[in-house]
């Protein structure tokens, strides 16, 4: 079994995606939290891109770019899709819930009052209604209760960690979407997921 290393600030935010692949993986891996400043910045010139998150295989080559990881894992351990027509769904939804939580992470680091609120009023009254009701109507073609295929794939997992994010602020954000919070509380409820969000560091965000 491979080892892995994985590298990230001492946060969720773009890192989460990784940790939980990794860990429904039921892989062999060590989480290496890194702190923001001398230890970033010591760190920094060794990284392919100058960013966090860094998988590292058995001390191989490193690689960048949490969706790159959480996809990567998940072909190696079968849980990305079935053949190309499923993994090209389930990239889709993961970006697509990425992009949600990108303009969640603009408005949790905007200094600015004003414009902190202003994005957080687009997040809730439009963002959010339109991505949770797509979502909502793309689950409910599957019969499985979950995106694609008969088992969890990334794209489940990338909507309990989004929707983790947004529940931790608003508990009641998926309310109006069955479907989701089923999913949502499927993954989360799954004994790999379980044993992580139970155990793993608290943090903001």
């Amino acid at each position: 079994m491979p080892k892995y290393s994985f590298k990230y600030f001492n946060a969720r935010g773009r890192g989460e995606i990784g940790r939980l692949a990794l860990v429904y993986a039921g892989a062999d891996w060590e989480d290496n939290r890194v702190e923001w400043g001398e230890q970033w910045e010591n760190l920094k010139p060794s990284t392919p891109l100058s960013m966090l998150p860094v998988l590292v295989v058995d001390g191989g080559l490193p690689v960048s770019e949490s969706l790159v990881i959480a996809q990567f894992i998940a072909e190696e351990y079968n849980f990305g899709g079935s053949n190309s027509a499923e993994r090209a769904q389930v990239r889709m939804i993961v970006q697509y819930l990425d992009s949600l939580f990108s303009k969640i992470a603009n408005a949790h680091f905007e200094q600015d009052p004003g414009k902190k609120e202003e994005l957080k009023k687009e997040i809730q009254t439009k963002l959010m209604p339109d991505t949770f009701s797509n979502l909502e109507k793309l689950l409910a073609k599957n019969a499985s209760g979950v995106f694609v295929g008969s088992g969890i794939t990334t794209a489940d997992l990338q909507l309990q960690n989004v929707a983790g994010v947004i529940l931790g602020k608003l508990n009641t954000a998926l309310d109006s979407y069955p479907g989701l919070k089923a999913l949502f509380e499927k993954v989360s409820a799954e004994p790999k997921i379980a044993s992580w969000l139970n155990s793993r560091p608290e943090t903001k965000f």
